[in-house]
């Protein structure tokens, strides 16, 4: 029975990152920021901040880490600010 519902709830969670076609979305982004929700169980902070520090070059600036939140269903949505080099 406790496996099942392990079974059930990895199976809901990782169909978040099917449905976004890979671990991450991004959510918003600006010439001074980026905010992407991940899945912790298939992508890990670094992933990010690589996604983010890719964003932040095309304004010839760099990723800093901001604030980062836990969801209820699992996801983590991260901030970063693109700070001038």
């Amino acid at each position: 029975m406790r496996l099942t519902v392990v079974a059930i709830a990895v199976a809901a969670l990782g169909g978040c990152a099917l449905a976004w076609g890979k671990p991450y979305k991004v959510e918003f982004t600006s010439p001074s920021s980026i905010t992407i929700n991940y899945d912790p169980v298939v992508a890990n902070m670094g992933e990010m901040q690589q996604v983010a520090q890719a964003h932040c070059a095309q304004y010839q600036r760099d990723a800093i880490p901001g604030t980062s939140q836990m969801s209820a269903w699992g996801l983590t949505t991260t901030s970063f600010t693109c700070q001038q080099r």
